[in-house]
């Protein structure tokens, strides 16, 4: 159960990623590399996230890390991204 609250929450916390990079491109920021890897890096993470623990649940194993991992990865990628952009 915790496997899937991780997902779906992976996958928001992305989504709101995705539209805060998307943000910066309306601001007049033109720096493609960190505007490409801020808008596609955390859906990305997120769906290879799912994708992973559902594999994993299936296997029967422990699956609450690959959301998990994309959550943190996720806002690492978009963090960089910030710094590229701003930078």
């Amino acid at each position: 159960m915790a496997t899937i609250v991780l997902m779906i929450i992976s996958i928001g916390i992305a989504t709101l990623l995705f539209v805060g990079a998307l943000l910066w491109g309306m601001g007049g920021i033109d720096d493609p590399l960190g505007h490409i890897l801020g808008v596609f890096g955390p859906p990305i993470l997120a769906v290879l996230g799912v994708i992973l623990g559902i594999i994993a649940l299936v296997k029967r194993r422990r699956a609450f890390i690959y959301p998990l991992a994309a959550i943190v990865l996720s806002v690492i990628v978009w963090l960089i991204a910030g710094l590229i952009v701003t930078g």
